[in-house]
């Protein structure tokens, strides 16, 4: 079962923040408040965990943008995502039956919201979760 951290702090995350591919990451640490991060012919650098934080949203925001939205005609209150071949089912309250969903829930205790999801919320006209639930 993933954590928190497993799923936030990821060298595929520190690569897109630093806009490196992966492979040049030398070193990668998780520290208490910071990341600590040494990128091939680079100096050592911080990254703050809030960056980690926001990229894990942004980069799952992106990418529902491009994916095939439909009600389900069978269940109103359902969505399905098709994403490489395969249909997701997404409920009214965002809950997906794909791996990622299903990691954030066990990591943020019921909570999460994966590409499909934001693919939803992009469907009925909203940018993020908040602006769902406000609506």
């Amino acid at each position: 079962m993933k954590n928190a951290t497993d799923l936030l702090y990821t060298r595929a995350a520190a690569a897109r923040i630093m806009n490196v591919s992966a492979s040049k990451i030398v070193k990668f640490a998780v520290w208490d408040k910071v990341i600590f991060l040494q990128v091939k012919g680079h100096r050592c650098t911080f990254v703050s965990k809030k960056k980690f934080k926001l990229d894990f949203v942004e980069s799952r925001q992106e990418s529902g943008k491009n994916l095939e939205v439909d009600v389900n005609l069978f269940r109103p209150d359902q969505h399905l995502v098709y994403s490489k071949g395969n249909v997701y089912i997404v409920g009214k309250d965002m809950s997906c039956d794909c791996a990622d969903f299903i990691a954030q829930s066990q990591a943020f205790g019921g909570r999460g919201c994966c590409k499909h999801g934001y693919a939803v919320l992009n469907f009925m006209g909203h940018n993020k979760l908040s602006d769902m639930i406000a609506a």
